[in-house]
């Protein structure tokens, strides 16, 4: 298979999902993505970018500082440090642990260490944590609130 039908293909599924994962939803957070510095990772970004933009609800956006000081809270927080975070404020989700000793590199981890492919997973729940602290969400809130309140 050619390497851009490839490419399509994965955006058209990425694209499906994310309409199906939205169906029941009004509202979602996102960071969006920017600043490659690799061809195929500037490619990730722009269908990332496009998938986005297909979105059916609004889309509160948060920066990358936002999202690891409501995390961590500091500016410079570093993956492993996000995914901690996320795993000690969710301790009941099913985070991946590695199952031996692996070293990579000067990165070294043991069996039940928090596994990096957690990456995704506790950046979501940090940017969702950022979004809730945005004024933009709060004025959202807010406004629903006095909807349903002279509904009901």
């Amino acid at each position: 298979m050619r390497q851009n039908s490839d490419d399509l293909r994965r955006a058209q599924e990425l694209h499906q999902g994310f309409q199906e994962e939205l169906k029941d939803c009004i509202l979602g957070f996102t960071e969006v993505p920017s600043g490659s510095q690799h061809s195929r990772s500037a490619l990730g970004f722009g269908m990332s970018i496009g998938i986005l933009a297909s979105s059916p609800i609004p889309l509160i956006e948060v920066m990358p500082s936002e999202t690891k000081l409501a995390s961590v809270g500091v500016q410079t927080a570093e993956k492993p440090e996000i995914i901690a975070w996320a795993a000690a404020l969710y301790p009941d989700a099913d985070w991946i642990r590695y199952q031996k000793d692996v070293t990579r590199g000067q990165k070294r981890r043991k069996a039940g260490d928090l596994h990096d492919d957690n990456e995704h997973v506790a950046d979501s729940i940090a940017v969702t944590h950022a979004g809730i602290r945005t004024s933009q969400f709060k004025q959202t809130l807010a406004l629903l609130r006095a909807t349903h309140k002279n509904l009901g």
